[in-house]
C-alpha cells in the first residue's frame, strides 16, 4: 500500500484514499507494518480513528478490523465497539496465554462477553476443538467467561504458499482447505450477528 492509516491520522490523505481494492469486492485499509504508534494512539487519536472508521463504514454491509494480537489500549478500544469479537487463536502456548489474557480484560474492562474462538492452524477439526475446549475450560474457571467456539481452520500448504507470494488464497487455486473452512466460520458468524444484531 502507498498510504496507511498514520498517513490519514497525519492527514497527509483522506480515509477514502487509502482504501485499496480486494479480491471479491472486499476494500482494504492497510494500518501498515511495523508502525509502533498504531499501537500507543492518544485518546484524541483513538476517537478521531473511530470516528473516521465509522463513516467509512456508511458504505457497507459488515466491518472487519484486524487488530492483531496484544491488548494495547488501541487493540482494545477497537474491540470495544464490536457486535462480535473473533478472537483467533493456534495452539501454541504464547497463543493461547495471550489469547486468555486478552479474552480476561476485554470482559473485565468493558463487559464484553460475545468473545468467538477460532482456532487456526490445525492439524485435524477434533485437534482444533480440543485447543477452544481446553482454553474455554481456563477462561470459565479463572475469568468466569464463556468462550464461544466459531471453527477450526486446518493448516494449508495452498495458504502457505499464497502468504508467500502475497496473494489471496483463491487467487492460487480454485478451493483451499482454510477458504473452505473460513467460508463456514463466515456463515456461522453472519448467522449469529442477524439473530443478535448489536450482542456485547
Amino acid at each position: 500500500a502507498r498510504y496507511n492509516i498514520n498517513d490519514a491520522l497525519e492527514e497527509r490523505v483522506s480515509f477514502e484514499d487509502i482504501l485499496l481494492e480486494g479480491p471479491l469486492g472486499l476494500r482494504i485499509m492497510p494500518s501498515g507494518s511495523g508502525l509502533a504508534s498504531l499501537a500507543d494512539l492518544s485518546m484524541a487519536q483513538r476517537v478521531q480513528l473511530l470516528d473516521k472508521i465509522q463513516e467509512v463504514a456508511q458504505n457497507f454491509d459488515l466491518l472487519l478490523i484486524d487488530t492483531g494480537a496484544g491488548i494495547s489500549e488501541s487493540v482494545l478500544h477497537l474491540n470495544a465497539i464490536a457486535d462480535a469479537i473473533m478472537l483467533v487463536t493456534t495452539q501454541e502456548p504464547h497463543a493461547l496465554k495471550d489469547a486468555l489474557a486478552f479474552a480476561k480484560v476485554i470482559s473485565a474492562r468493558y463487559g464484553k462477553r460475545n468473545i468467538n474462538v477460532i482456532v487456526n492452524q490445525a492439524t485435524t477439526p477434533a485437534q482444533g476443538i480440543k485447543v477452544y475446549q481446553g482454553l474455554a475450560e481456563v477462561a470459565k474457571s479463572w475469568c468466569g467467561i464463556d468462550l464461544n467456539f466459531a471453527g477450526t481452520v486446518p493448516r494449508d500448504s495452498a495458504l502457505e504458499r499464497a502468504v508467500m507470494l502475497q496473494r489471496a488464497g483463491d487467487e492460487q487455486v480454485k478451493h483451499t482447505l482454510a477458504g473452505q473452512a473460513w467460508n463456514e466460520i463466515t456463515r456461522r458468524i453472519m448467522e449469529m450477528l442477524r439473530e443478535a444484531p448489536h450482542a456485547d
